[in-house]
């Protein structure tokens, strides 16, 4: 069974990210995580934790609702299609 791709060009972290003019090793910094945490996150691996995700909201001058909207938006696409992947392969 092929992989479903992580990702996605419409991740809105990703885009919130590159609005500020940061970089995800700024990020990670910023907010005291590994590098590669905030790839995780952009890539719907991983959510962050409630204080991460508020701290996230200030940096990124979003609400967290909008944040925890495009991840669960994001992670829609990655289920539906892994959804697909697993029906065709029933057969």
């Amino acid at each position: 069974m092929q992989k479903p791709s992580y990702r996605n060009p419409n991740n809105c972290l990703r885009k919130y990210r590159k609005d500020r003019g940061l970089k995800q090793k700024q990020v990670a910094a910023i907010l005291g995580v590994g590098p590669n945490t905030v790839s995780y996150w952009e890539k719907g691996l991983c959510i962050p934790k409630t204080a991460l995700l508020a701290d996230l909201a200030l940096l990124y001058r979003r609400s967290t609702d909008a944040l925890l909207i495009d991840y669960l938006n994001m992670r829609k696409d990655i289920v539906l299609q892994r959804e697909k992947m697993v029906r065709a392969n029933k057969n």
